[in-house]
């Protein structure tokens, strides 16, 4: 997109430059044209449009977990049961390491009664969750036969320091 718009500007200074001196000229002692102004709008207006269409036509399909293997870390609590109207899934995140996270992210996918997945929400759990330590998640969700909520991604620090490291 850059490219274009630089390109479009370029049109305008370049029809400026071709254009003779006169007394009360605009911009650098030159005349400016309408013309390759429409032009340049039109070129930054299709670029500017251009950046918008793939998220309108792509589809993201389901998430899955960016980290695997969670449970030999954490474990996770929730609640409600089935429920046929729209509710809040509220649970906790149950440290059983010696590690800290922080960065947490939890998805919770509400499910059919065959485990298919029907809407699925991606929440912040606040805070630093610390050695053997529970954070809170809370996640909107609407009406389903039952609910699943998994660590989607979090970071965890590491060493005498306190490095970070992405996991």
């Amino acid at each position: 997109m850059d490219g274009i718009v630089a390109g479009a500007f370029y049109l305008v200074w370049w029809e400026r430059a071709q254009r003779p001196k006169s007394a009360n000229s605009g911009w650098g002692g030159r005349e400016y044209s309408g013309g390759v102004a429409r032009t340049a709008l039109l070129l930054i207006a299709v670029a500017l449009a251009g950046c918008a269409v793939p998220s309108l036509v792509t589809s993201p399909g389901q998430l899955q977990p960016l980290v695997v293997g969670t449970e030999q870390h954490v474990s996770l609590n929730w609640q409600p049961p089935a429920s046929d109207l729209p509710t809040r899934v509220w649970g906790y995140i149950n440290n059983q390491s010696p590690y800290t996270f922080y960065q947490i992210r939890v998805l919770v996918d509400a499910l059919g009664p065959n485990d298919e997945i029907l809407d699925q929400r991606l929440v912040w759990s606040p805070g630093a969750l610390g050695s053997w330590g529970r954070n809170y998640f809370e996640a909107p969700m609407g009406p389903a036969h039952h609910y699943r909520a998994r660590i989607y991604s979090w970071d965890r620090l590491e060493g005498d320091n306190q490095r970070r490291r992405p996991w």
